[in-house]
């Protein structure tokens, strides 16, 4: 599909740049971003944009939404989802909390072990990315007790809310028995194992205080 304004020609993308879906996944596909999502997807000028009309740009803007979650299959994701380290899992958790589009650079090395750059596309890693965010979906379905997280993908992380990195700080402290030393095998260990462990802590725990509780409660 071509947009002609003043005589030039504007083609909309048959697949979006890295850097280009970046970008627009900053903005919602709402009709008072329109513009922005134009100009963006397809180059064309912003105050040119404002000239084109509103049954146009819906078409325009449709079909750049659909791009943004192809269906190709894509590269193939470097690690092994049933034997993920804990390590591993904890630097998605933190990549992603900080918006996906914002550390591309960082989650395509880690997940389809490539070297990223901008030119790459959006087709080759969306396959990957959905299979990984479907299994973080399902371990924290698993854990739920443990997180008290609710099924809903990785969202930005809100003002003067906690940094992920101090929370996963906190649990992998847990899991070094407290000890600096200890992180280094820690991170290698098995994300399933890793969680067992906590989970079963966190229960310890849970039982040691409300027994404590119950002792008070008894004087």
């Amino acid at each position: 599909m071509k947009l002609v304004i003043d005589e030039v020609e504007y083609s909309i993308p048959e697949k979006l740049t890295l850097k280009k879906w970046s970008v627009l996944s900053r903005w919602s596909f709402t009709e008072n971003n329109y513009d922005m999502l134009i100009h963006h997807s397809i180059g064309i000028p912003l105050k040119d944009c404002e000239r084109i009309p509103l049954e146009t740009k819906v078409l325009a803007v449709s079909i750049v939404s659909v791009l943004m979650y192809p269906q190709d299959e894509g590269l193939k994701l470097k690690l092994n989802l049933n034997t993920l380290t804990f390590g591993d899992f904890v630097d998605m958790e933190i990549f992603a909390g900080g918006g996906v589009h914002k550390h591309l650079d960082k989650i395509v090395p880690l997940l389809f072990g490539v070297d990223y750059s901008d030119d790459m596309y959006i087709n080759d890693i969306w396959d990957g990315l959905t299979k990984y965010f479907n299994f973080r979906l399902s371990i924290f379905n698993r854990y739920k007790k443990l997180f008290d997280a609710e099924d809903e993908p990785v969202v930005e992380e809100e003002k003067n809310k906690i940094p992920l990195e101090y929370v996963w700080w906190e649990i992998l402290m847990i899991l070094c028995d407290g000890k600096f030393l200890n992180i280094d095998e820690v991170v290698k260990k098995p994300l399933i194992s890793a969680l067992n462990y906590i989970s079963w802590n966190k229960d310890k725990n849970t039982r040691e205080i409300n027994r404590q509780k119950s002792l008070r409660n008894e004087l």
